[in-house]
C-alpha cells in the first residue's frame, strides 16, 4: 500500500451538492481523490453531482424512492462486483454503520479493512455491532462517540478552510444585529432556546434579526418547525425571524458572511461542522455544545453558555458586542487557527487513509 496510490470503496448515505448538510460528502470525496488512485462510491441517494475522473458513483436508488429490500439487494450486488473485479485496498463507511455490517462478509473474504466514520453522541445498536467488525472507527472528537473502544481514533473534522474564510471587514465589526443558526431543523437543535433567548434580548435591542437556515427531513422535523413558527408568532417576532429553508452546499458561506453572530445550542454535544465553519470564517459563535467548551474556555470563554440559559445567551451577545477590536480579532484569529490545525479538510485524507494500514486493535 505504500508503493502505490490505493483504491477505495466508499459508502455513504447521500451525495448531493444541493444539500447543505450532507453535501459535505462531496468536499471530502474530492479532497480524498487527490490522495488515492480511484474511489468507487456507493451512495443511498444520488442527487446533483458531477464526479471527477477517478471517482465512480453507484446509486442504490434512494432518490427514486426504491424500497429497502431492492436497495439492500443492489448494495450487496455492487459490493460483490467491485470487490471481485477491482483491487480494493480499503472500505470507508461514512456515517451509517449498517453498511459496514452488510459489507463485512464480502470485505472479510477479500481481506479488505473497513474504516467507519461516526460522529454522534448516541451509540446505536448498528454501531455497537459494526465496532466488532471494522478495522477502525474514526471520529472528529472524543466527545463525538460515546462508545468505548480501542478501535476509535480521533482525526478531527474536515472543514475546507480555503473556502470558509472571513468576509472583508468582519474582524473589526462589533455589530450584533444579524444572528444565524445553520443546520437541519430538528428538536435536538433546540432552536426554541435561541428564539426565546433573543426575545429576552429584545428588551436591550429590538433591532435584530435571526436567520434559521436549514430544511426538514421527516415528519417529526415538520412538526417541530410548526412548533417553532407558533413560538415566533406568540412572541411577536415574525418580522425579525426568517425561516430560510434548505440551501445549496455552496451557499452556506454566504449566510455565514451575513451573520454578526452564529448561535448553536444543539444537544448533540458532538463536534458540529457548522460551528467549525463559522470559526473558520471568523464569525463570532455562541454555543452550549460541550465539545467546544475547552477550546472556547481558552480563547473566548464568554462564547460558551450553559444549556437552556437565556440570560447567559444575552450576556454572551453583549460580551461579543463590547469587545475591543484588538481583543475581538485575537479571539477570532485564535479560533480560526485552531480549526486549521485540528479540523482542516486537507489533513483529513492522510489521517484516515493511515488507519487502513494501522495494526488492528483487539
Amino acid at each position: 500500500m505504500n508503493k502505490r496510490k490505493i483504491n477505495l470503496l466508499w459508502v455513504n448515505p447521500k451525495i448531493d451538492s444541493m444539500d447543505a448538510g450532507l453535501g459535505v460528502a462531496i468536499d471530502w470525496l474530492e479532497e480524498f481523490s487527490k490522495s488515492v488512485n480511484k474511489i468507487y462510491v456507493i451512495t443511498n441517494h444520488l442527487g446533483c453531482y458531477k464526479p471527477k475522473d477517478n471517482i465512480e458513483v453507484f446509486s442504490l436508488g434512494g432518490e427514486k424512492k426504491l424500497n429497502r429490500l431492492f436497495r439492500f439487494l443492489r448494495f450487496v450486488k455492487i459490493v460483490f462486483k467491485i470487490l471481485n473485479s477491482k483491487k480494493i485496498d480499503g472500505c470507508f463507511i461514512h456515517m451509517a454503520p449498517i453498511f459496514a455490517i452488510i459489507a463485512f462478509p464480502f470485505t472479510f473474504l477479500k481481506r479488505v479493512p473497513i474504516v467507519q466514520w461516526y460522529a454522534h453522541s448516541h451509540s446505536s445498536m448498528p454501531l455497537k455491532i459494526a465496532e466488532r467488525l471494522v478495522h477502525r472507527i474514526v471520529t472528529c472528537s472524543e466527545e463525538s462517540v460515546s462508545l468505548k473502544s480501542k478501535k476509535i481514533y480521533v482525526t478531527g473534522h474536515g472543514v475546507d478552510t480555503n473556502l470558509f474564510v472571513p468576509a472583508n471587514g468582519m474582524m473589526s465589526s462589533g455589530r450584533c444585529k444579524s444572528f444565524s443558526t445553520i443546520g437541519r431543523i430538528s428538536p435536538v437543535k433546540r432552536i426554541e432556546d435561541i428564539i426565546l433567548g433573543l426575545k429576552k434580548y429584545s428588551v436591550y435591542d429590538k433591532n435584530f434579526y435571526l436567520n434559521i437556515v436549514g430544511g426538514i427531513r421527516d415528519e417529526s422535523a415538520k412538526n417541530y418547525k410548526e412548533f417553532l413558527i407558533d413560538i415566533v408568532k406568540a412572541e411577536d417576532l415574525s418580522s425579525q425571524i426568517n425561516f430560510v429553508g434548505p440551501i445549496k452546499r455552496n451557499e452556506v458561506i454566504k449566510w455565514l458572511h451575513k451573520s454578526d453572530i452564529f448561535i448553536n445550542l444543539s444537544d448533540t454535544d458532538s463536534i458540529d461542522k457548522a460551528i467549525l465553519e463559522s470559526m473558520s470564517c471568523m464569525v463570532p459563535v455562541i454555543t452550549s455544545n460541550l465539545s467546544f467548551k475547552s477550546i472556547l474556555t481558552k480563547f473566548a470563554p464568554w462564547a460558551f453558555i450553559e444549556k437552556s440559559s437565556p440570560d447567559e445567551l444575552i450576556d454572551s451577545i453583549k460580551a461579543w458586542q463590547t469587545l475591543s477590536p484588538s481583543k475581538r480579532e485575537q479571539a477570532l484569529s485564535s479560533l480560526r487557527d485552531w480549526v486549521i490545525k485540528e479540523h482542516s479538510l486537507k489533513k483529513l485524507p492522510f489521517k484516515i487513509i493511515k488507519q487502513f494500514q494501522a495494526d488492528k486493535e483487539n
